[in-house]
């Protein structure tokens, strides 16, 4: 591997969720040529343009590089210092609607999607090995599926690493569900909340979003209290959102599912968009129409939520929390994953972060922030938690997409066991061995 240096190998993780190698030789051969070019750095073979979802140009025209590294600095600082943050929020599950392909389990409308929960329970371990303690959110539409595949990790952990399990069970929370409460009546708590953030307006139907955000506010509270009890860390100081929808939550078909979408995407920073851009009329409409305040600072405090909270978005396809950093900017606003689904210009997100990495599958992404840290930010010797295989990945597969759960891919509702239209074998598995390969060269640098 030559004289890679550890930042070397975290731009070289980057490289590989966002390029194919065929990408990577075309994009350093343009304006953007990234420096240092890491003399690892060579994409990987599912990536990019191979999955057709665009999002090598995301990455490139949206000014990405670097973002790896700097989001996992922002949450851990420095090898030997304390982490800056202290209590994370780790929000993802993206609701896939069964009307959509041949796979209809049971009654229900849909289910979470298989892209999204690997990633965040990659964020859970991340941070649990640094000491920070980490709530994982969790909602009716795809909180099951969260609850299913922590509830795996921890059984695989048990058997493979009992020191790693024992920091799971006392650094993470899987919350409690918790509800937006669309279509019920108005409690006396959300009533006042309401009455003080907006006064002298009259109340609005319990079905708008300006209700629903600010019953989401304080069921997360709530959630908190009641996951973590006397042993609660302080307020939330971090959110951190993968392939979690977005306001307008549009999924990538360009299809209103707001009603299957808890508004918990409100507590992140507003998209700011260019001036001229199409997306400054279409945001202040939307703002306007749903009654969401597009700034988070009141919610963040009926939340639990620290008002300077750093925010971090993990995504793939441009309507995901915090890739409002990069959709709302004209060039990226005309791409679109392809085929049946919609531009971003449709769908893109309206919430914004303070830094945002974006992946060819959030999931990918998700574990290349938690073999970034690994990197750059070890954890304490004695706590060896990384076997550099996939059998962590594939168990917590396995339990989200067996019943009850019945997780789905997104793309493909009826392919078994697969992730945005790719099968484990060996789309996934292959990008497992890859990233951690980079890991465990941190060894010798």
């Amino acid at each position: 591997m030559g004289t890679a240096s550890r930042a070397e190998l975290v731009r070289a993780m980057e490289v590989g969720i966002a390029f194919s190698p065929d990408d990577f030789r075309a994009y350093c051969a343009g304006p953007n040529l990234p420096h240092p070019l890491s003399p690892i750095s060579r994409g990987f073979a599912y990536s990019g343009s191979f999955a057709g979802r665009n999002i090598e140009k995301i990455y490139a025209l949206g000014g990405q590089e670097g973002s790896l590294e700097a989001a996992v600095r922002a949450c851990f600082g420095s090898e030997g210092e304390a982490a800056p943050v202290r209590h994370v929020l780790v929000c993802s599950g993206f609701y896939c609607l069964h009307n959509f392909g041949s796979f209809n389990p049971g009654s229900g409308a849909g289910s979470c999607e298989t892209d999204g929960p690997l990633g965040a329970l990659a964020l859970v371990r991340a941070f649990a090995a640094r000491g920070v303690r980490v709530s994982l959110y969790c909602e009716p539409h795809n909180g099951p599926v969260l609850r299913a595949g922590y509830d795996a990790m921890l059984r695989h952990f048990e058997r493979a690493s009992p020191a790693m399990a024992e920091l799971l069970r006392t650094h993470s929370r899987c919350l409690p569900d918790a509800t937006d409460g669309a279509g019920e009546p108005l409690s006396p708590e959300l009533a006042d909340s309401l009455s003080r953030m907006y006064p002298g307006e009259p109340l609005p139907l319990t079905s708008s979003g300006r209700s629903r955000s600010v019953r989401s506010a304080l069921e997360l509270r709530k959630s908190v209290s009641a996951a973590w009890g006397p042993s609660v860390p302080g307020d939330i100081d971090l959110l951190f959102a993968i392939e979690r929808l977005s306001a307008p939550y549009r999924n990538i078909r360009g299809v209103d599912i707001s009603v299957h979408t808890e508004p918990i995407d409100a507590l992140w920073p507003p998209a700011i968009a260019p001036e001229g851009s199409p997306a400054v009329d279409a945001m202040s409409d939307f703002w306007q129409a749903s009654g969401v305040a597009a700034d988070p600072t009141a919610l963040r405090e009926l939340a639990g939520v620290s008002p300077n909270a750093l925010s971090i978005g993990i995504g793939d396809g441009g309507n995901e929390v915090g890739m409002g950093k990069v959709s709302v900017q004209p060039a990226v606003a005309v791409l679109s994953p392809g085929g049946e689904f919609a531009q971003i210009s449709v769908n893109g997100a309206y919430r914004a972060c303070d830094h945002l990495i974006v992946g060819t599958v959030s999931n990918w992404a998700g574990t290349a922030f938690e073999a970034a840290a690994h990197v750059l930010v070890p954890p304490a010797a004695a706590l060896d938690y990384v076997s550099y295989d996939d059998s962590v990945e594939k168990t917590i597969l396995d339990a989200i997409t067996a019943a009850p759960a019945g997780s789905v891919d997104g793309k493909y509702p009826a392919q078994q066991n697969s992730v945005d239209g790719m099968t484990w074998e060996p789309h996934h598995r292959e990008y497992y061995e890859f990233i951690w390969d980079m890991a465990k060269k941190v060894q010798n640098v």
